[in-house]
């Protein structure tokens, strides 16, 4: 199985409180698979983790066969760490990150 590994959120920068979309498309967009079940897990840079599946928790969303996503706030600065894991028998796994600066009002 495979993911398309495109640029999604990768080496993307952000802003305190900046809502951070983070999306995985399994197999291709010309022969896109859903697997059976999707699991993100989210880690924040204090090491504070997020799991979230699809089905389970409203936040993670079906956007087209294959493709899945889930918004969230990016609360504090640093470097966030993600991974989107299909199961059953379409199993794949993406792993990215983002950086998150602190930036003021002055």
């Amino acid at each position: 199985m495979v993911c398309d590994n495109g640029p999604v959120a990768g080496a993307e920068v952000y802003e305190v409180g900046d809502q951070v979309g983070l999306a995985v498309q399994f197999g291709t967009a010309e022969e896109p698979v859903d697997p059976s079940g999707v699991e993100v897990r989210v880690r924040d840079p204090e090491g504070r983790t997020a799991d979230l599946r699809y089905g389970r928790d409203e936040g993670v969303t079906r956007i087209a066969p294959g493709a899945y996503q889930v918004v969230i706030v990016a609360s504090v600065p640093g470097r966030w760490r993600y991974r989107f894991v299909g199961m059953g028998p379409v199993r794949a796994d993406h792993d990215g990150f983002f950086d998150v600066f602190d930036l003021g009002t002055g």
